[in-house]
Order: structure tokens, then C-alpha cells, then sequence
């Protein structure tokens, strides 16, 4: 998430065109971009209010999930390993694997997991340590057919998440 694009959004600036409003999103230069400022570029779109709330709404939760996970990491790299309670460390099942490694793959997959819908986390959470369709299906009261559907939903979400931040 661009900061600088947060921030410009969040102003709600009106477009020329009555009832729209001005929605900025970073791009590269071979994008053309309608606007610079300083190194970062940006097309500016003419966006109704519903799209702005919408697309302002996934901005808020973009950067406050990033922020959140900065803030985090910045905490546990002043931790060392060996200043770990006896319980934190126990926690640990794998002592091959360095410590910000497990960190960051735990925030990597809260941050994955704010970005699917709460009725798909559900399901996931319910499919847990290898569960079976069937067998979560049965726990949540639904049929199979909806847990494989959900499944799919799940994995586009992470999918477009993934697309859209390596961009």
C-alpha cells in the first residue's frame, strides 16, 4: 500500500464531473501515469461514492494490516530468541527454522487471512490440520458442495491478494 496514495484518497477530493470523486492508485512510469509526485506516479480516476467508500475501505484495511504487521516486526527484532519465556520457546516445533522466519510467516498469513471473507475463514479454519470436506461440512451444517465452493472462493482471495501486492 502506498502511503502517499492512502493519504490522497483519504482527503475524498471531488472530481470535476458532479457527485464523483478523485481516487489515486501508484503505478510504474510504462503505466502513463496522470500524476507524479516526487518519485512516486499515479493514474487518477473519476470514481462515484459507493466505488470510493468500497475501494477506500480495501485501502483502509490494506494499510492498517500493513502497519499493523510493521509495528509488530519492529517490536520482535529488538526479542531475542533466548529472552523467550520456557512456554514461548516450547512453542516452537521446528528449531530449524530461524525465529523472524515463524514470525514472518505467522503475520504473512494473518495479513492472507484479513483478506478472505469471514464465512471462507470458517471453513478454513475448520479444515484445519487436514481435516476432511465431509467432516467439516458436518461441523458447520453445511453440505460438501458448499465447503468445496468455499475452498475455491478462499484460494481466489488469497490468489488476487497475492496478485495484487506483487504488483
Amino acid at each position: 500500500m502506498d502511503k502517499l496514495a492512502y493519504h490522497l484518497n483519504k482527503k475524498k477530493q471531488p472530481a470535476e464531473m458532479e457527485g464523483k470523486f478523485l481516487y489515486y492508485y501508484p503505478c510504474d512510469e510504462e503505466d502513463n501515469p496522470d500524476v507524479w509526485f516526487g518519485p512516486n506516479a499515479y493514474i487518477v480516476i473519476e470514481v462515484s461514492e459507493t466505488e470510493w467508500e468500497a475501494l477506500f475501505e480495501l485501502d483502509r484495511l490494506e494499510y492498517n494490516s500493513i502497519h499493523s504487521y510493521q509495528r509488530e516486526m519492529e517490536r520482535i527484532a529488538n526479542v531475542n530468541e533466548d529472552e523467550l519465556t520456557t512456554n514461548q520457546q516450547e512453542r516452537r516445533i521446528d528449531r530449524e527454522i530461524p525465529f523472524d522466519e515463524i514470525v514472518n510467516d505467522k503475520y504473512d498469513r494473518k495479513i492472507l487471512l484479513n483478506h478472505i471473507p469471514r464465512r471462507d475463514r470458517k471453513v478454513l479454519e475448520a479444515m484445519a490440520d487436514g481435516g476432511k470436506q465431509r467432516e467439516a461440512a458436518k461441523e458447520l451444517g453445511v453440505t460438501q458442495g458448499y465447503i468445496s465452493t468455499a475452498l475455491k472462493r478462499a484460494c481466489r482471495s488469497v490468489d488476487d491478494y497475492i496478485f495484487k501486492t506483487s504488483t
